[in-house]
């Protein structure tokens, strides 16, 4: 998603490779911020469980992301 996004902003957007970088960023605060929640929810209930809310939601996400590439950069830099 990650290499997609970022080939989207730089080739379709025009946008330079640094701003682009910028767009992405909250995606690595959420990961940095989520990572430990996340691993005390695995230790408490195990992985499936998890992973059956997880994936939906990384479904959902996506989606959001992909209709909201033509409409507006905001929505795909807060999803």
């Amino acid at each position: 998603m990650l290499l997609v996004i970022t080939q989207y902003f730089q080739n379709v957007e025009a946008y330079s490779p640094e701003l682009a970088g910028l767009l992405i960023l909250p995606f690595a605060f959420n990961i940095m911020l989520l990572s430990p929640i996340a691993g005390r929810l695995v230790r408490r209930f195990g992985p499936l469980p998890i992973a059956r809310i997880g994936q939906p939601l990384l479904v959902a996400a996506l989606v959001i992301i992909a209709l909201g590439m033509p409409v507006s950069v905001g929505v795909v830099a807060v999803t």
